[in-house]
């Protein structure tokens, strides 16, 4: 039986996941649905569970050392700026963290994310099929030109549906599924693969896979039939060299990493998959190894304090400059690891902190309830994490918040009562 409570959050869910794919341009939309969810969540009793999710309370004391480092900041104007950007760093964790969302309802909201990234997904390939075709070009079908249609680069939706497939697997083993729509999900999941393959995201890809052949492993050891278990693999494997043969062009994101060596002063061109991959040029792979050096080089000479929010973007412009590293300094990139921004940003405390809030203390959760699905969805975002710095956008901050908060909220903390309680509270407390 459905709550009132739970039809409402389980409608603005869905609104905000269709919200995600809606273009740049109009943040509305989303934000109105974070709202929703928020005010529906603050309306519900959180004290008691608040206090006994550690992770959230670490969430919420990473967002306090970021408006103390945006209030000490010589440059205000940008530092509030960003704060306003990362607003839901604390907006998800206090809404999410007070409330236990129920298995079915855990379930339904899985389900309707899913069968959204799906849709997104063929209308992105469909939309670059056409593209590819009329211009007979068939670069239109890799990275961030597959989901032109959306807005959204390709590192982003790399994640997103990574998530959307392990929620398809978590439905499907948990008998979520029934029946003929066990086919059409296993259908949708296997076409998610293909998708995200087109993607080309290095990090996401490696994710994957390996997370792939440890469920096969698991399948194995669980005492699976292994005749199965070898056709699954049989079939992946199959997949992985169709896939190689008609779109050979991800290989060339993979084959940057043949050049790792970087110089500084190199005024090379950026690589693409498109292109040739030489040694002359500055790739997603040595450009990282050159910018994480740099960034490095920052946090070494501030592990206490950290650079304030406000000025850390000019005291990379300022070491850019100083190695002459102009392919960065007039590109104004950033230092594309939110592990090392954090770092520099707030010293090895604030680090600390962001690492239990968003990484360690979910894990050991996902462990201790054996919540397998949680624990793979952390470690998306966390391989994720080391490529990109999510939190200097707002579209990498409102994934990041939203998914570590409703993985908090559909678990039991440590602590917590465990009496049933009556079916009407069972939002407000874990029955």
């Amino acid at each position: 039986m459905w709550l009132p409570k739970e039809k409402l959050l389980y409608g603005l869910t869905i609104g905000f996941f269709a919200s995600l794919f809606l273009p740049p341009e109009m943040p509305v939309v989303n934000n109105i649905f974070i709202a929703g969810i928020c005010i529906l969540c603050f309306f519900l009793k959180k004290g008691r569970l608040l206090r006994h999710r550690p992770a959230i309370l670490f969430m919420l004391l990473f967002f306090i050392l970021q408006a103390i480092s945006a209030a000490v900041s010589a440059n205000h104007a940008r530092a509030w700026s960003i704060l306003a950007m990362r607003s839901p760093l604390l907006l998800f964790p206090l809404a999410f963290g007070g409330i236990f969302i129920r298995r079915p309802l855990k379930s339904r909201i899985l389900l309707a994310y899913a069968v959204i990234v799906l849709i997104v997904s063929l209308c992105c390939l469909i939309d670059a099929s056409h593209r590819s075709w009329v211009r007979q070009d068939t670069q239109w079908l890799y990275d961030d030109s597959l989901t032109i249609a959306i807005g959204r680069t390709a590192v982003y939706m790399a994640l997103i549906v990574a998530v959307a497939i392990f929620c398809w697997v978590w439905l499907l083993e948990n008998g979520r599924i029934r029946g003929k729509a066990r086919w059409i999900a296993w259908a949708g999941t296997i076409f998610l693969v293909l998708f995200h393959f087109l993607l080309a995201s290095r990090i996401s890809l490696f994710y994957l896979y390996a997370v792939a052949i440890g469920y096969g492993c698991r399948r194995i050891a669980r005492g699976a039939r292994t005749r199965r278990v070898a056709l699954l693999l049989g079939g992946c494997v199959l997949l992985g060299l169709v896939l190689l043969f008609f779109f050979p062009k991800t290989l060339d994101r993979m084959r940057q990493l043949e050049y790792l060596h970087f110089d500084y002063h190199s005024r090379g061109m950026e690589s693409h998959y498109n292109m040739p991959v030489d040694s002359s040029q500055w790739n997603g792979a040595n450009f990282r190894l050159a910018v994480w050096n740099c960034g490095w080089n920052i946090a070494r000479h501030h592990l206490a304090t950290g650079v304030p929010l406000g000025d850390k973007q000019a005291a990379f412009m300022v070491e850019y400059k100083a190695r002459d590293f102009m392919f960065a300094y007039t590109r104004h990139r950033n230092v594309h690891n939110t592990w090392l921004d954090v770092l520099v940003n707030t010293g090895i405390a604030g680090c600390v902190i962001f690492l239990l809030g968003y990484l360690v203390l979910p894990l050991w959760t996902a462990v201790r309830t054996g919540d397998w699905l949680a624990g793979l969805i952390v470690g998306a975002f966390a391989t994720a994490l080391s490529t990109e710095t999510w939190i200097d956008g707002s579209f990498g901050t409102v994934l990041l918040a939203f998914w570590l908060s409703m993985v908090s909220a559909w678990q039991r903390p440590a602590a917590a009562p465990k009496a049933r309680l009556s079916h009407a509270r069972a939002l407000d407390h874990y029955p």
